[in-house]
């Protein structure tokens, strides 16, 4: 195939919105420069593959040792690179995930590992050294699967491939509409919605193999390059991408492979010296920006770097791409410099260090050994067990009488050893839920990843009250839910499986209604404000400054972001503590500045929001968790307007 350098000035402008993306310096939409890699990728490997697969030269042998020498490289030299920074400053369960990403990146399915774990535009991916190479393990399927396709059709016409080429890619396309209804992760990490974007750089390539640039071809070529130069500024992402909106910067690059050359305007622009070396380096520069980004964020406690650290991160990033695209990539790509067989001792010793050092990360708990008690300062407090999330099982209650129930989401679960702490003989029983707030009326809409059911919350509160009601020992009712995730949902669903719009008032009522439900059952209930919170890691925070041991008051959250982020939830709280009682663990934590997150040396967070094991077990002791409830389900919380046969108020122990 003939060198066209426009197109390495086209990975370059790939590339670059990309890197500008990730740093959080602009592009809201710069993640569409993969879509360009995938339609370049597509349209490169089939003019390259199917004159041969045509002249019945083409060997998969060759094909997959040319792959190999042009990914693996650079890509276990990145890997190995991360190893000393992941051991120095990542957490235990930060580690522990590195390591499965770690050996998933080697095997080239690290896309179905991220899309078990987490949403591509989640926050905490900042912190994922490897969320990036999901594109690779898209790629390299694809060219695991493609040539044994083109192989199969090699004794039909081309235009019969092409029509297969392009019946496939509609299919793909078609999925992108229906995969996020179910699983919006799956559509963005996974092959099969994915496909129609290489796709598209097949069919290309077939179609104009041998073609002549069309007469308005240059204008043809500029708009291309328009196209994918806005999808950068206004896409934005969602469970939906890929689909609809990925459509101009798909067509966009197939108009400048198709129409771009060096007699038109676009040609030129792509073919600039700066451009074309961008573009050499931007395999290198998209493996290493992740990392340098990932790293920094994790070492500097933040995921929100200036403007200014991330241009020089991406320096950085730059010039150890120069590097590995001179020193690694260029030899390896050479056969007369790295013989096949030295080659592949080499590639095989190195990635089988690379996967070693994952699965050993992974089995003992991202190093546990390193720091001991790290790793159960960031485990969130789930109560009696794991197993009683969404469940009613033996080991969720410690009586066959309880007298107190613990019901709500995992802000409900996370107070159970608390209770447990300050009276370890309790008869409790635990109905808790993630994500499933203690409402009968409405709940947080579905889970980004797709797998979380509201039905299934609703109808799992409406037998946690029949079981209450059933329960003639019960007496108190313990209710913890993270309010914020309500107030800041657009949506909600109620019980009839439709999605209304979120409001205060919808929430205030349902919240009402269960108590009143409660109240009514003869049960006394006894809300907990949420913890005070601002989105930020803390419990995270407080374990890294041990682990770096570096002291723990940078953690501390500003009462100011505070207060402005749970102010709908606050005036909630207020409105239910005029009739119920309400216990706010946090208020002695906070004075007019800061919120202190930690005490006695014990994190009392295990994230954003959850209480640690250590720290709910260490206020359960502090406030006599247990008395307390007891106290305001029997007396109040000294708010002397209401009358005593209703106690309410909010108590700040």
């Amino acid at each position: 195939m003939k060198y066209r350098p426009e197109i390495d000035g086209l990975r370059a402008v790939a590339v670059v919105p990309v890197l500008i993306f990730h740093g959080g310096l602009g592009f809201r939409g710069g993640f569409v420069g993969v879509d360009v890699f995938f339609v370049i990728s597509g349209y490169l490997i089939t003019s390259i593959m199917y004159r041969e697969v045509e002249g019945r030269k083409f060997s998969l042998v060759r094909f997959y040792e040319r792959r190999l020498r042009r990914i693996a490289p650079a890509l276990v030299c990145v890997c190995l690179a991360c190893l000393p920074f992941a051991w120095a400053w990542m957490l235990p369960y930060e580690l522990r995930d590195f390591g499965r990403s770690l050996y998933q990146v080697n095997l080239f399915v690290s896309n179905f590992y991220f899309w078990s774990k987490t949403g591509y535009f989640d926050s905490s991916n900042d912190l994922k050294p490897l969320l990036h190479t999901w594109s690779l393990g898209v790629e390299e399927q694809f060219y695991i699967i493609f040539p044994v396709v083109l192989m199969a059709l090699r004794r039909f016409r081309r235009q019969f491939v092409l029509a297969a080429i392009l019946l496939l890619s509609t299919a793909s396309f078609l999925a992108t509409q229906a995969v996020p209804l179910f699983d919006p992760a799956a559509n963005f990490y996974l092959l099969p919605t994915r496909f129609w974007e290489l796709g598209v750089g097949a069919s290309i390539s077939l179609a104009n193999f041998d073609g002549e640039k069309a007469r308005h071809g240059g204008l043809a070529a500029a708009c291309g390059l328009a196209m994918i130069v806005l999808s950068c500024f206004f896409v934005e992402g969602g469970p939906y991408y890929p689909g609809w909106q990925t459509l101009p910067v798909v067509v966009g690059t197939a108009l400048v492979l198709l129409f771009s050359s060096s007699e038109n305007l676009a040609g030129r622009l792509l073919s600039a010296r700066a451009l074309v070396f961008v573009g050499l380096i931007s395999y290198s520069l998209y493996l290493w920006h992740q990392p340098v980004l990932a790293f920094a964020r994790l070492r500097l406690f933040t995921n929100d770097l200036s403007a200014l650290t991330s241009a020089l991160l991406l320096c950085v990033a730059a010039l150890l791409a120069v590097v590995s695209y001179y020193l690694v990539e260029r030899p390896f790509r050479d056969r007369n410099r790295v013989r096949t067989k030295g080659f592949l001792a080499l590639a095989g010793v190195a990635v089988a260090a690379s996967i070693a050092s994952g699965i050993m990360f992974e089995t003992t708990d991202g190093a546990a050994f390193r720091a001991p008690g790290l790793y159960e300062m960031t485990e969130v407090s789930t109560g009696l067990s794991k197993n009683c999330n969404g469940k009613m099982a033996p080991e969720c209650s410690t009586s066959d009488s309880p007298e107190i129930a613990v019901w709500g989401d995992s802000f409900g679960a996370h107070l159970v050893e608390g209770i447990l702490a300050s009276a370890p003989d309790v008869k409790l029983v635990q109905f808790t839920k993630s994500l499933c707030g203690p409402f009968t009326e409405i709940t947080y809409p579905v889970a980004s990843d797709g797998r979380r059911s509201p039905e299934g919350c609703l109808s799992r509160n409406r037998d946690v009250l029949d079981a209450m009601a059933t329960t003639k020992t019960l007496r108190y009712v313990a209710i913890g839910v993270n309010l914020d995730i309500y107030t800041e949902s657009e949506t909600f669903v109620r019980k009839d499986g439709q999605s209304v719009p979120a409001s205060r008032a919808l929430l205030l009522d349902s919240f009402l209604g269960s108590l009143s439900h409660l109240r009514q059952m003869g049960l006394s209930p006894v809300v907990f404000a949420p913890p005070p919170q601002t989105g930020t890691d803390v419990g995270g925070c407080v374990a890294r400054s041990r682990l770096l041991e570096i002291a723990a008051d940078r953690c501390d959250l500003s009462a100011d972001d505070v207060n402005r982020r749970g102010r709908v939830a606050t005036d909630i709280m207020n409105v239910v503590a005029r009739d119920y009682p309400v216990i706010d663990l946090g208020t002695g934590r906070c004075n007019g500045t800061t919120c202190r997150v930690s005490e006695d040396g014990v994190s009392l967070y295990a994230d954003a929001g959850h209480y640690s094991q250590g720290g709910i077990r260490l206020l359960g002791k502090k406030y006599h968790l247990y008395d307390l409830i007891v106290k305001a389900a029997t007396e109040g919380c000294g708010n002397g307007s209401v009358p005593a046969a209703r106690p309410a108020g909010i108590c700040r122990p």
